[in-house]
Order: C-alpha cells, then structure tokens, then sequence
C-alpha cells in the first residue's frame, strides 16, 4: 500500500500528472471509496493526486437557459443542501440525502460517486433520468459525452486513464421527477433497489418523454428503455402503469446477493415503478 502523494496546485498541474503516470495513478476527490480499495488492495495506484486542497471543481452553477453545471468535486452534502438543487429537481436531492451518511455526504463528491460506476449509484439515477453529459479532461483535450454511455460494467466507466471528470452538465428540464430508494434499513443503507423517473406531459396529459432510471438491479445503473417507450405518447392510466411497471421488471438484470434475491429485487422494481408512475399521474 505505497504510493506517491501529490497536491497539485491546479487542475492543469493534476492533468499533466496523469498524463504521465496514466494507469498508475488515480485522482482522489473525497476518498470515501478510493481509500477503502486501496486498503482492500483492489486498487494499487503508485500515485495519488488529491485535488480536494486547492478547492476547484465544487460549485453548482445555472446559465441564463436554466442548464446546470456541476463540478466534479461537489460533495454530495453540497448537493442535498442547494437550493438550486431543491427549486429545480427535488428527486435529485433526495437522492444525494439518502445517500449514507451526513459524516460521508460532507465527503463524497458526485464525481466520485459516478466514477466508482457501481450498480448502486444514488446519484447516477436522476442523472441518467434527465439525461445530463459529463466532462471528460485531459491534457491537450477534452470531450462530452452523455452520462447513458458513462457507465461500461461494474467499477468500470468510459473514462481514460489519463483522463479526468470535471464537471457534470443538466440541460434545462421542466419535467416532474421522483426518486424512491429501498433498503433494510432507513438511513445509511446501500439500496436494495432504486428507482428514479422523470416525465414531461403536454396539455392533453400525454406524456410527451420518460426516463426510468433503476439501480442495484443490472452490472450497472441503466434505464428501463422498453417501458419507457410503451408510455411515451399516452395518458398515464392504472392499466398502463401496471403494464409499464412489469416491462420494467422484464428488463431489469438483478443477481442474487446478501441484501436480496434477484427474484426479490424485480417484483421490488414492479413495484415502485409503479408507485413512481402512479405519484405522478
């Protein structure tokens, strides 16, 4: 467990540094999971770049359209507390409140939530269900791609190794949300399953666009696209919601682990996608 810590001054001194060690070094932003696998020697980086000092990367901005900008390094507290946050996309911070604890949430940085790319992921759900973009940054470069194809499989993302997320960008969207996380306990818990969902109606009550969102139920957080593409452009009715809520169920990709059963885990995602469709009727 040795490594070469270093405090780079600015981004573009933490960029260069990963150019050149590339594989071997890993980008420390609150540790809350980083640390733990180095100390579990699942990860053996020989230089570690902490960023957090030099207090970049961590607001919260809205441009004159309404589209957000999230800096990489924004602690998942930050985000339960904004009332930007809270004005816009109440689901968003429900998400970031449910996530651990207050002593991690001040810690956790919504970058490092997304990088770890685990199928449990609080923060990844809304994202994916308002279909934001990150920022990807290396040295002499840069590129945006949507968050739907940021996640490869289990701990593994489309980030480079040379390449660093910066920031997370939410276009401007007018549409009600709802997160709902189950768990065995009611706070700091890893969800059994999550379910986010976000829809936009027209006059008429149609729904003009969905996104389901569902984590802990697949190699990776993912949206329930097929049930998604069954409501888009209907009136929400029990009948379709119960429809809706199995294709959901059929798509999802659970496993068999200490916190639930696979079997478990989809009638659980009937379930509250259900009562997300349902909440928003």
């Amino acid at each position: 467990m040795n490594f070469t810590y270093i405090s780079p001054k600015n981004q573009e001194e933490a960029l260069a540094i990963l150019a050149e060690h590339s594989t071997n070094a890993a980008v420390l932003a609150g540790g809350t999971d980083l640390l733990l696998a180095i100390k579990d020697e699942v990860k053996t980086p020989s230089v570690l770049i902490d960023l957090k000092p030099s207090n970049i990367l961590n607001s919260i901005e809205e441009d004159k359209a309404g589209n957000l900008n999230i800096g990489a390094f924004t602690t998942v507290r930050e985000i339960e507390k904004s009332d930007l946050i809270a004005s816009k996309y109440p689901f968003f911070q429900k998400s970031a409140a449910m996530l651990g604890s207050v002593q991690i949430r001040n810690r956790a940085t919504i970058g490092g939530n997304l990088c770890n790319a685990s199928p449990c992921a609080n923060l990844a759900l809304p994202l994916l269900a308002l279909d934001a973009e990150v920022l990807l940054e290396k040295k002499g470069g840069s590129r945006k791609i949507s968050i739907n194809d940021f996640f490869i499989s289990n701990g593994i993302t489309a980030k480079a190794d040379d390449e660093m997320l910066t920031h997370i960008f939410i276009p401007k969207n007018d549409g009600k949300g709802v997160f709902i996380f189950h768990s065995k306990r009611r706070a700091m818990d890893i969800a059994v399953v999550a379910v986010c969902i976000n829809l936009l109606k027209d006059d008429d009550n149609k729904i003009t666009d969905i996104r389901i969102a569902l984590g802990s139920v697949a190699p990776v957080p993912m949206r329930a696209k097929k049930a998604e593409e069954m409501i888009r452009g209907n009136v929400l009715n029990d009948k379709l919601i119960v429809e809706s809520a199995q294709c959901a169920s059929d798509e999802s990709n659970p496993i068999d682990d200490a916190r639930a059963s696979a079997w478990y885990r989809r009638e659980m995602v009937k379930s509250l996608v259900a009562r997300g469709l349902s909440s928003l009727k």
